[in-house]
């Protein structure tokens, strides 16, 4: 599995690592500040689907543009201004859907989405981790 997520891009293992590593800082902080054992479910699930979505919105990222790759240049600017409004499209209405329902608190859900621009920022980091490790 994590060969196939390589060979779509030979960053998105250390992005999807951020991502998750934002999932785990954000559940322990947010043990602190909750009390009520229904506050932390909505919580707890809506920082989950925000997670998965931004997991699913890293996966997409790479796997199109991998495809732009093959594509013109003129071909390409359109086909990732499309996907991006696709992302972007999944992601308003995921938050719009969990708004109206109600079921999930949607400001952690946007918390957990979130996660792509920490995991983002923190690549270089764990790719530096990486090289210190291989140097031993």
């Amino acid at each position: 599995m994590l060969n196939k997520v390589r060979n779509l891009n030979q960053t998105l293992p250390e992005l999807l690592l951020g991502i998750l590593i934002h999932g785990m800082v954000s559940t322990i902080v947010s043990l602190f500040f909750l009390t009520r054992m229904e506050e932390k479910s909505d919580y707890f699930l809506g920082l989950f689907l925000g997670i998965l979505i931004a997991v699913l919105m890293a996966v997409h990222m790479a796997w199109s543009l991998n495809r732009a790759m093959d594509l013109q240049q003129s071909q390409a600017a359109g086909y990732m201004k499309k996907h991006n409004l696709i992302r972007y499209g999944a992601v308003v209405l995921s938050l719009l859907l969990i708004m109206i329902s109600g079921f999930l608190n949607p400001i952690t859900a946007f918390l957990g989405i979130m996660g792509l621009k920490t995991g983002a920022y923190m690549v270089p980091v764990i790719e530096k981790m990486k090289l210190l490790r291989k140097r031993k």
